[in-house]
């Protein structure tokens, strides 16, 4: 596994992500690191210049000449800096346009247990603050700009009385116990913030964008109770800014008064040593400027060092997508022959399963074996582990103990790309994206006709009747005349997605869970049409499919308690025999 990475690793890393990202970029900034050393150090020594020959009467073209070279110099420096950052800021919105896909990226291809813990969308959600990336290699650059002033105002005061820098040393050392300080209460804030912002992301969700989530607010009168969320995330959001403004206030006092007592020191002892004509007015002018660019230098090293660290954490959590996505990768690259091979065998191997930080099995100890072109029906009570057995044969989980193959191969050691080509699906809780009826079939921009599938599936009527047919928009997030399907059809379409996808394996969690009777009815006749030269994997409470399917097998507290075709289940009166006979004395009444 790879382990984080250290703050000593991290600016390689960003050297090497930015000649990746923005070679133009990074280059740029080398560029410009010598431009403000050189415009401080011009401010300091051409002031003396001036003083010296006014307070000796030189002759005004002596004074002018400089002068002019002066502003000419910083005239071409300002010039060259504007033009620089220009290109810069046009070369980092590039540049982080790029990193937000990959963060993108890393997001769409984690392992699914991965994406659901909590601390691991926490992670994402701050990584996506790319311009920490750009702010950290500011911070480089800052440092190394702050040096080469430092040492650049060196030369200037070597002759000084050490004094003055004992007390600029010391007043560095007081602003770093404060700024440390100041870091690790804000290192506090950070986590408080970024759970809020989910909270706040998920509210605003629901309040603009979720129309389900707006017709359970109208229907049940839910305003009030949903306003009291609302209030409460605004009042935390508020409590946690507040924190940090007060945190800031009570430091920038303590370092502002510690700053004006420097200058007042440092100006008190320049004083005496004009008055003891150890200097001149223009040393006098020369030696404050110096010292107090040394002084903000010393400091802005210090600053841009504690910066380092917070903004560090912004960056490492980037970094961390990658370890996350690389920590149960795959690490053999053992290929399924799509196209040549379409023969399934899967096999669970005394497979037992619990979920992260609990000790209850969801499933225990399972042993089975699934045939090529097998179509099966799995039933059992709610909890009984049948949809977590799915979500298994999905890789959304790793087995606790025991192993899954798939014509012999452990299913993580195949290529999840390669592995997902193998499996369509339709969830207990799908989903429908609102963009076209095609494109939700599809997921492509091929040219496919796609209204035989919808055909299979019941679906085509409808269709006929939508103002685009199926180029028509679901919901108008995208287009104002998009149309609303009800449940029973968005449960069709997502039927159709998967039985459009060329799998080898098709698994259906309750497939018919929101369809009337009749269209149940439709699904069932044309069930083997539609899961042709396929194997079956079928879910569902209700066990009318039992008679179109080769096996059932039935889940009780995590484990098949009985596995047999309907007639033979049925001889055997037992549990399965007992529900079905239950269901049907139902739909008699």
């Amino acid at each position: 596994m790879n382990k984080p990475l250290s703050k000593l690793k991290l600016p390689f890393h960003i050297i090497k992500l930015l000649f990746r990202y923005g070679p133009s970029y990074f280059i740029l900034s080398i560029f410009s690191i010598f431009i403000s050393p050189i415009i401080a150090l011009l401010g300091v020594y051409f002031p003396k210049i001036f003083i010296d020959r006014l307070e000796n009467n030189s002759p005004y073209i002596d004074i002018l000449i400089p002068i002019l070279y002066f502003g000419l110099f910083l005239f071409l420096l300002y010039a060259i800096n504007r033009i620089l950052n220009y290109f810069k800021d046009k070369y980092a919105t590039r540049m982080m346009k790029k990193l937000q896909l990959e963060v993108a990226n890393y997001a769409l291809h984690l392992d699914f247990y991965q994406l659901e813990n909590p601390e691991n969308r926490t992670q994402i959600s701050l990584a996506k603050d790319i311009t920490s990336i750009v702010n950290i290699f500011h911070i480089f650059i800052n440092i190394i700009t702050n040096t080469i002033t430092i040492l650049g105002l060196s030369v200037l005061i070597t002759s000084i009385n050490i004094l003055y820098l004992g007390i600029i040393f010391l007043v560095l050392i007081i602003k770093m116990i404060c700024n440390i300080l100041q870091f690790k209460f804000f290192q506090k804030i950070r986590l408080e913030d970024a759970n809020n912002n989910k909270t706040g992301r998920y509210l605003d969700s629901c309040l603009y964008f979720n129309a389900g989530c707006a017709k359970e607010i109208r229907v049940n009168n839910l305003q009030p109770w949903f306003k009291n969320k609302v209030t409460n995330f605004r009042s935390n959001m508020l409590n946690i800014q507040f924190k940090g403004m007060r945190i800031t206030f009570v430091f920038e006092i303590i370092t502002k008064m510690i700053v004006s007592l420097q200058t007042c020191i440092i100006l008190i002892l320049l004083s005496k040593e004009y008055m003891d004509q150890n200097i001149n007015i223009a040393s006098f002018t020369m030696y404050f400027n110096a010292l107090m660019l040394l002084s903000n230098a010393l400091v802005g090293v210090v600053n841009e060092v504690l910066s380092y660290n917070r903004t560090s954490l912004n960056v490492k959590d980037f970094y961390s997508l990658s370890i996350l996505k690389k920590s149960n990768q795959n690490k053999k690259q053992d290929f399924l022959q799509p196209l040549e091979n379409k023969k399934v065998k899967l096999e669970f191997h005394n497979v037992s399963f619990k979920y992260p930080n609990t000790d209850n099995y969801i499933l225990k100890n399972i042993s089975i074996t699934i045939e090529n072109l097998e179509k099966i029906a799995i039933v059992g009570l709610n909890g009984a582990g049948k949809t977590t057995f799915i979500k298994l044969i999905c890789k959304f989980y790793i087995p606790t103990s025991g192993y899954i193959t798939w014509n012999g191969k452990n299913i993580w050691d195949i290529d999840n790309q390669v592995y997902y080509e193998q499996i369509s699906a339709v969830f207990q809780d799908f989903n429908i994206f609102d963009f076209t009826i095609k494109d939700n079939v599809t997921m492509s921009q091929d040219k496919i006709d796609i209204l035989p599938i919808l055909k299979k599936v019941g679906l085509d009527k409808d269709i006929s009747s939508f103002y685009d047919f199926e180029n028509s928009y679901i919901s108008k997030q995208f287009d104002p005349q998009g149309i609303e399907l009800s449940g029973g059809q968005k449960q069709k379409l997502a039927m159709a997605r998967a039985v459009f996808k060329k799998a080898s394996l098709l698994i259906l969690d309750e497939p018919t869970a929101s369809l009337d009777l009749l269209s149940e009815k439709e699904i069932y006749e044309k069930f083997y049409e539609l899961s042709k030269n396929k194997t079956v994997l079928f879910i569902s409470h209700r066990l009318a499919i039992s008679k179109h399917v080769d096996r059932i097998l039935v889940f009780k507290d995590g484990r098949i308690i009985e596995d047999g075709t309907h007639n033979e289940l049925i001889k055997n009166h037992s549990v399965y025999a007992k529900m079905y006979e239950k269901q049907v004395s139902y739909y008699q009444k």
